[in-house]
């Protein structure tokens, strides 16, 4: 009798043990704003939890990006759209940190604001780095638009995801597919080729040409965009 009431107790133990396992690996811990910023408020539980994605809004401070022809900046359109795509992903499950949650950005140049970001990436031990940017063409309205992802195609699963995503923006049929680009055979992006993380760099279309500009620069473009590629990458990584 008194086996039986101590297996019992051992299994009850275990039972336990595992239960808090799982609410720690779903709990995240936030700044005021809701958002993971550069401080590791995450926890990670337990033997597996979803994957760390880092989200970069491309530029920001006074690296303004590209600029459209009624003067709105790049960087003020990659961040909402980093920001929601970040917010879907949570729902998700995944781990979520930015590289900047604003436009207050303390300069130290180019370069080195491009290694702060692949630096928190690799300090916060993230599985996939993804980069959110808006393209350019030498002038305004010039025929030039579409959105194209860069990958670093020595690496199968990042490329896969590339894929996953560039079905999912071919699925709201905002604008023309360039294709998923290899930066070993483009050129290459300091955020992809210098990142021990794997990484994707997405040019959500053309700044420069207005039916692009107008969609991306709208509410509801912002929103489709984000719940597209967050549910791609889910797709992908997830289920």
């Amino acid at each position: 009798m008194k086996r039986k009431l101590r297996v019992k107790f051992l299994a009850g133990c275990i039972l336990m043990i595992a239960g808090c396992c799982f609410l720690l690996s779903h709990f995240t811990f936030s700044d005021e704003k809701g958002f993971i910023s550069n401080t590791n408020y995450t926890i990670k539980a337990c033997e597996y939890s979803m994957p760390t994605i880092v989200l970069d809004a491309g530029h920001g401070g006074m690296d303004a990006g590209g600029v459209s022809i009624s003067n709105v900046y790049e960087k003020d359109i990659t961040l909402p759209i980093a920001l929601m795509i970040g917010d879907y992903l949570t729902d998700y499950g995944y781990q979520i940190v930015y590289t900047r949650v604003d436009d207050e950005i303390e300069w130290i140049g180019e370069r080195e604001e491009l290694q702060r970001r692949i630096d928190l990436a690799e300090q916060e031990e993230a599985d996939y780095y993804i980069s959110i940017h808006l393209n350019a063409s030498n002038a305004y309205d010039d025929g030039v638009y579409g959105f194209e992802i860069y990958s670093d195609f020595r690496n199968e699963e990042i490329t896969q995801l590339a894929y996953a995503i560039e079905n999912g923006l071919n699925g709201i049929g905002y604008t023309i597919d360039r294709g998923v680009k290899n930066t070993q055979e483009t050129y290459s992006l300091y955020v992809i080729d210098q990142n021990t993380v794997p990484a994707l760099l997405l040019e959500l279309g053309f700044i420069s040409d207005s039916d692009d500009f107008n969609y991306l620069n709208s509410q509801e473009g912002q929103t489709n965009i984000a719940q597209a590629i967050a549910q791609s990458i889910h797709a992908q990584l997830g289920e």
